[in-house]
């Protein structure tokens, strides 16, 4: 800078350290400067120091002018690599037309037809008509101003723009900075203002810094990981947490969550498996149990009934899992072990089915919504609840014995306090029928024993004012006068006689309750041997009929008693005689000399029909071949491999020699190529399915199926023999199969663990439990399906054994098809259902 030049020192008023890496950096400064005509310099040599804030210099004049004054006042935020400084000292102020004044740190102002001012850090003006050039060097703004403007050029950590008006004496900070090295950040100063970048915005779906999380985005949690057992996670409207609502969590003591299940059966087991957790007061210490968690869907008084299949079973239900946290225990008397509670909506309660002392067994668990109780509300009854539902919810949530045990006294104070249905109501006692009572002293509403249908009488009304009675009111029917409603009364029969109805004699007679006439005493000409109308014969008077007419063949018709039909008792048929008479096929055994053969059959039994009329060649048969000629034939085998097989198997001479009769009367009985149909009994294994001769398949499915109907399968295999399989899926070759009458297949044997016997077959079937079969003789455990010899039980001939699962009159998944089992599920394996006539 030219040494002639005067130096003016100004000190910027403040700079302050603030903010971490990445904070935003916003600069806000102003500066003015005016003065009188003076003229002086003025030095400042001082060293920064580290401050903020404003600072004035007020300076007599020096040379020639009267007195001068500057202020400045700068604040500004830069990042933690700035700094800020104050430089104090002395100065000289020379001014030819003006005043001047300083304030800054480290810089040198030169004033000479007019006053400045500059705002800075570190920064060197020179202004020569007015103007200033400043360049900032620590501070991070150059200014360079000419004609009393001026840009700035931040390179550190904030920027502004001084503008000097020639003359005017006054600067202020304006411009644009970008701020650099630590933060990522930009500021604009323009007015003195800044913005930052990076910022978080809730609602994108995505969890961006500051956020727990955003929309469908979790940042990879869900309930279990925050604790909970099972549940949906979500986020907060404002992303700033978790909503955790529709989380949940088990009592500690639950083995299995029912969520809010209601029904019948809604879930079973068997405790001969389970140990000891909660001691239900009524089933004794150390009883094995099931104990399983349920939450109430609505406030409401609910059932819930365990009921021991093969074993007695107690119930009770707890708050929580503690020994003191139990509310009802009860034991099966019968018809299951009952509680009757009322809970408010979402409570979640413990329920543990046990035994008495050690006994186990098979359970099933029910849990309805108990419906009000016969008794009014706003008196004691004996029953539980009452009428109404809504009473009936709110007393038994406050006191539960009025659900749980009778509706008493107390129940009844409790809802006329609480309750519209007895609030409104009037009381009982004061004369006047009102709002909930039925009557009320002599005050029945307007009602009579008239309005009642009665003739005459007198109402009473019940002491609780609950119900009207019409012990006292009187019916006319029994005066023996035809009046009110009557249609007769006695031997009142409103003129009436046996000859007006068609009888020829007789008394009219009356019903007891007088709405009908009764003509048992009537008298009709049926004896008198007269054909009279209405009659189909009287004695000997027949209209012209014999056996012969009525389609006998002889013998004597008469007629019965009462002259309503004929009596064809000593008519003869000649169908029966043994012989073929004139109109018949066939007598008997006597077919009239033709045979299976003569109607075009191979082999078989022709019979005659009942009536005579028609041969029956149901028993007639076809051969297939000459496995089952009857005469057999010289050499070993016959011509279809798999009947040869099954013949050799019992007699193996029959593949070592010639085939003879006895061998096609094996192939007779066991071939399906011998009759109508293939036919078994016993369980078969690797069942090729091309052997099924006769048997069309009807149903099929996956062990993955649930939900159709039995009644859909039974439609759709309606016939009066039924197969059970299954198989891999794809293949054709049955694992497992057994076949019987539909009748003996479908025959209920509930729950139980006793099959019925069928064509060598314990077959089971229930709706509710499960379908299937084992060896006749052989035991099953249902739990639900039969697990003996499976990955749950030992035992023998599992590849023998077919088990279906059923739920509340549907098809279930899984669940064994031999010895492949736990098939819940499984896409693997297929049920199959064969039928035929």
């Amino acid at each position: 800078m030219d040494d002639a030049r005067a130096r003016a020192w100004i000190v910027l008023g403040s700079l302050a350290l603030a903010g971490c890496p990445g904070d935003v950096v916003e600069a806000v400064g102003s500066a003015s400067s005016s003065g009188a005509a003076a003229t002086g310099t003025s030095d400042a040599t001082t060293g920064p120091s580290e401050g903020s804030g404003s600072s004035s210099h007020t300076g007599a004049s020096a040379d020639s002018g009267t007195s001068g004054s500057e202020s400045a006042t700068t604040e500004s935020l830069t990042s933690e690599t700035g700094s800020s400084t104050d430089a104090t000292g002395s100065s000289t102020t020379d001014a030819s037309t003006g005043s001047g004044s300083s304030t800054g740190s480290g810089s040198t102002t030169d004033a000479s037809t007019g006053s400045g001012s500059s705002t800075g850090s570190g920064s060197t003006t020179d202004a020569t008509t007015g103007s200033g050039t400043t360049e900032a060097t620590t501070g991070g703004s150059t200014t360079d101003a000419t004609t009393g403007s001026g840009t700035t050029d931040a390179t550190t950590g904030g920027g502004s723009t001084t503008d000097a008006t020639t003359g005017g004496g006054s600067s202020s900070a304006s411009g644009t900075a970008s701020a650099g090295t630590t933060g990522g950040g930009t500021t604009d100063a323009s007015a003195g203002s800044s913005s930052g970048g990076g910022a978080a915005v809730c609602g994108n779906d995505l969890t961006e810094l500051g956020e727990a999380c955003d929309g469908t985005d979790l940042a990879g949690n869900d309930c279990v990981a925050l604790g909970y057992d099972a549940g949906t996670l979500a986020c907060a409207a404002d992303c700033s947490a978790y909503d955790t609502s529709g989380c949940v969590s088990w009592l500690v003591c639950a083995e299995q969550d029912l969520g809010s299940a209601t029904g019948v059966a809604v879930a079973s087991g068997d405790t001969t498996l389970e140990d000891a957790e909660l001691d239900p007061s009524c089933a004794g210490a150390g009883s094995p149990a099931r104990t399983l968690q349920w939450t109430a869907p609505s406030d409401g008084v609910w059932h819930l009934v365990a009921h021991g299949l093969d074993y007695t079973a107690s119930l009770s239900l707890w708050s929580d899992c503690g020994p003191g946290d139990e509310l009802a225990c009860a034991i099966d008397g019968g018809s299951g072990a009952e509680i009757v509670r009322a809970l408010p909506v979402g409570t979640t309660v413990a329920i543990v089915i046990a035994g008495q002392g050690a006994e186990v067994g098979s359970w099933s668990l029910d849990i309805t919504a108990q419906g009000p109780g016969d008794g009014g509300c706003c008196w004691a009854s004996g029953g539980l609840g009452c009428v109404d539902q809504t009473c009936q919810t709110s007393v038994c949530l406050v006191d539960p014995s009025c659900c749980d045990t009778a509706w008493s006294s107390a129940c009844a104070d409790l809802a006329l306090v609480g309750c519209d249905a007895c609030t409104t109501a009037g009381l009982c006692g004061n004369g006047t029928a009102e709002l909930g009572e039925a009557c009320d002293g002599l005050d029945f509403g307007g009602s009579t024993c008239n309005s009642f249908g009665f003739d005459s009488g007198t109402l009473a009304c019940a002491a609780d004012c609950s119900a009207i009675s019409t012990a006292a009111c009187v019916q006319s029917c029994g005066n023996g006068v035809v009046d009110g409603d009557d249609t007769c009364d006695g031997l009142d029969t409103g003129g009436v006689t046996c000859v007006d109805l068609g009888y020829d004699t007789g008394t009219l007679g009356c019903t007891a309750d007088c709405t009908a006439l009764d003509p048992a005493a009537c008298v009709q000409n049926c004896g008198d041997g007269n054909l009279d109308a209405d009659e189909v014969c009287d004695g000997a008077a027949l209209g012209g009929e014999s056996c012969i007419t009525l389609g006998f063949d002889a013998g004597t018709l008469s007629c019965q008693l009462d002259c309503n039909a004929f009596d064809t008792s000593a008519c003869v048929m000649n169908c029966g005689n043994g012989s073929v008479d004139a109109g018949e096929a066939c007598d008997g055994t006597d077919l009239g000399g033709e045979s299976c053969v003569s109607q075009g059959f191979d082999t078989g039994t022709l019979a005659c029909a009942a009536d005579c009329s028609a041969l029956v060649t149901s028993g007639c048969a076809d051969y297939g071949g000459d496995c089952c000629d009857p005469l057999g034939h010289a050499g070993a085998g016959c011509d279809d491999a798999a009947c040869t097989q099954t013949v050799c198997d019992d007699d193996p001479s029959c593949c070592s020699g010639d085939w003879t009769a006895a061998c096609a009367a094996l192939a007779d009985a066991q071939c399906s190529v011998c009759g109508a149909f293939f036919d078994f009994s016993g369980v078969l294994t690797d069942l090729d399915e091309a052997s099924l001769v006769g048997w069309t398949e009807c149903y099929v499915d996956t062990y993955a199926n649930a939900g159709t109907a039995l009644t859909d399968i039974l439609t759709q295999c309606d016939q009066a023999h039924l197969l059970m399989g299954c198989r891999a899926t794809g293949t054709t070759t049955l694992l497992v199969a057994a076949n019987a009458p539909r009748a003996d297949v479908t025959f209920d044997t509930g729950i139980t663990d006793v099959p019925h016997d069928a064509n060598g077959v314990g077959w089971y079937y229930s709706d509710v439990w499960s379908w299937g079969f084992a060896p006749q003789g052989a035991p099953i455990h249902r739990d639900s399906c039969d697990i003996i010899d499976s990955i749950y039980s030992p035992g023998t001939l599992g590849d023998q054994r077919l088990c279906y699962q059923t739920f509340s009159g549907t098809i279930s998944q899984g669940w064994r098809c031999g010895l492949a089992d736990e098939l819940n599920g499984s896409i693997d394996y297929e049920r199959v259902f064969y039928q035929r006539p």
